[in-house]
């Protein structure tokens, strides 16, 4: 009787949705953008400019003798930094490149013949605004980073249709006789920076899902992705299958190359237990894809990285 009835539900809930439709020898300026095809290429370009205004264009035999340094930084993405320097200082003095973040590391002093600059590179490990500093005796170049470092971040359901642009769940009542089903919208859907396409509702502590909580089911051929295009990486998903068959929740690049799948057994359906949490790690996530024979995953939550802010 629960797989005749939760058959006859699913076009009740589907039905009862709508569709929503130059630089000095002093401390320099980080360059900050890493769009275009061009950028590192300009970038360098920028530095060796940069010493041959200061005389330090060519390799130690040929170039000046009188001690200088130089630094400049590329930001390789919003957490890694990447440093070029040079420096005639004499092997006896001490050059240091300090990351502003507890990380110091040795400079090789002077620069080695027939290398036209030195380079380093460094990720953060947390968000903020750092100094990096190359000090060779009193000789001290600073520049300054700021990165943004992503963490992950809790997606859940719970704060749906509350003042996010969707509108807020409804009560449907009995339906087939399973009380307390709950239906929102079909995709696409807009939620915590987040877009579902595909068919899709939205169900609270009902029949499908977790006791007091908010569930989205992502049914056949529905996906979700980052809103902005953007790449990202998933941590971790809680959920479920339906109507007793398998799941599955595939990951892929933008590319299209599959990353990564995931397959839930575990039907809830009528038993409001636990969803299982699946840990993952996939990186480089373009999209999510549903699939499988189940008619619908539930997601109860899902940990993300780069933080998703909520509207």
């Amino acid at each position: 009787m629960k797989r005749a009835a939760s058959l006859l539900l699913l076009p009740l809930l589907l039905a009862a949705c709508g569709t929503q439709p130059s630089p000095s020898s002093g401390p320099q300026t980080v360059l900050s953008s890493t769009q275009g095809a061009n950028y590192r290429a300009t970038f360098e370009a920028k530095v060796q400019a940069d010493l041959q205004a200061l005389g330090l264009a060519e390799n130690l035999s040929a170039q000046a003798t009188a001690p200088k340094a130089y630094l400049n930084v590329l930001k390789l993405s919003d957490s890694s930094a990447r440093a070029y320097f040079k420096t005639t200082f004499p092997s006896t003095t001490t050059c240091t490149l300090n990351w502003g973040d507890g990380s110091v590391a040795g400079v090789t002093t002077p620069t080695p013949a027939g290398v036209s600059i030195q380079t380093a590179d460094h990720s953060y490990s947390a968000s903020g605004t750092y100094s990096i500093t190359l000090t060779c005796g009193a000789s001290v170049q600073t520049m300054s980073f700021s990165a943004v470092v992503p963490v992950a971040a809790n997606v859940t359901f719970e704060d749906y249709g509350q003042g996010d642009g969707n509108p807020p769940l409804v009560d449907r009542g009995n339906i087939n006789g399973l009380t307390n089903i709950w239906t929102g919208v079909p995709g696409p859907l807009n939620y915590q920076n987040l877009t579902f396409t595909g068919t899709l509702f939205m169900v609270k502590g009902s029949y499908y899902s977790v006791p007091n909580h908010i569930a989205l089911m992502l049914c056949s051929g529905g996906q979700f992705s980052l809103t902005n295009g953007a790449t990202f990486a998933v941590k971790s998903i809680n959920g479920a299958s339906y109507l007793g068959q398998p799941g599955v929740l595939t990951a892929y690049d933008a590319s299209n190359n599959v990353i990564g799948t995931t397959t839930f057994n575990n039907d809830t359906e009528g038993t409001q237990a636990p969803y299982e949490t699946h840990l993952l790690n996939w990186q480089g996530v373009a999209k999510v894809k549903m699939s499988g024979s189940a008619m619908c995953v539930g997601i109860d939550d899902m940990s993300i990285t780069p933080v998703l802010p909520k509207l």
